[in-house]
């Protein structure tokens, strides 16, 4: 279990078979993946959407549909500011 460590995450907070803030959830409480940046891409563009991502310390909200240059742009960032490990 959890022999990848990727460098980065994206991910839908709309997936088919739950709710990506579970995933959110889960993936801050293994010890190895909590401090891999996440970016979330979502069609969810309401507050209350955007205070709980804020309050997960998400790398970044991208709303779709996202452009090419927002999000390489957010994946540089998110590299850039990653915590070394």
């Amino acid at each position: 279990m959890n022999r990848e460590r990727p460098d980065l995450i994206l991910l839908d907070l709309g997936l088919p078979a739950g709710d990506g803030f579970l995933v959110l959830e889960r993936l801050r409480k293994i010890e190895t993946l909590s401090a891999i940046p996440v970016l979330v891409v979502t069609g969810r563009s309401d507050p209350e959407t955007r205070k709980r991502v804020a309050a997960m310390g998400i790398a970044s909200l991208l709303v779709k549909p996202v452009g090419t240059e927002a999000l390489l742009g957010a994946i540089g960032s998110a590299l850039e500011t990653k915590p070394d490990s």
